[in-house]
């Protein structure tokens, strides 16, 4: 389940701007650090949430097309 739970960039937007806000000296490094990891989570948070699926049974290995 954790794989799955990766992309939550909005959840870790928010709440980083809301502990900038009251964290004012740790701005510079709150922002930077929550907005990178947000773009490599959501680049591989896709695929590992594929991937968890496969691992349990409710994915499937190949791609169909058609009916």
């Amino acid at each position: 389940m954790g794989m799955a739970l990766w992309p939550q960039a909005g959840v870790a937007l928010g709440m980083a701007l809301l502990a900038s806000q009251h964290l004012p000296e740790l701005k510079q490094v709150i922002l930077p650090v929550t907005i990178g990891s947000t773009i490599v989570f959501e680049l591989i948070g896709p695929v590992m949430t594929r991937k968890a699926l496969i691992k349990v049974g409710e994915g499937h290995t190949h791609t169909s097309i058609g009916p």
